[in-house]
């Protein structure tokens, strides 16, 4: 009897260790823009922009995301997820979005009226 629990421990042992893939996810699809994360003052090019339909995808390096719709008048972009508030101010062709400690500048993206 006890051998059976030391076998059937073991197994559940082995269920619960996480699966080591060895193959890393896919990189997102789109343009590499200007990002300054975590409160870092200077920019640089490694946050990917990905659209998709009415949502504006921001990607981090480390696979974390920030998700944005257009604003109605499709002047802008307003965070659609998470608790942080964000900003925006238009300088330009680009427009520069605040969100926590994370800060984007897009190629100005104005979603025309007969978009849908």
């Amino acid at each position: 009897m006890r051998q059976l629990f030391l076998v059937s421990l073991a197994a559940l042992a082995a269920c619960s260790q996480p699966a080591e893939s060895g193959d890393p996810a896919p990189a997102p699809e789109g343009e590499s823009i200007a990002c300054a994360l975590g409160g870092s003052e200077s920019f640089d090019s490694r946050c990917i922009l990905e659209r998709k339909d009415n949502d504006v995808v921001l990607h981090h390096p480390d696979g974390s995301f920030r998700r944005f719709l257009f604003y109605p008048d499709g002047g802008g972009l307003v965070a659609a997820d998470g608790a942080d508030s964000s900003s925006q101010k238009i300088d330009g062709d680009w427009l520069l979005l605040s969100v926590g400690g994370d800060r984007y500048r897009v190629p100005f993206i104005a979603k025309r009226r007969d978009d849908g």
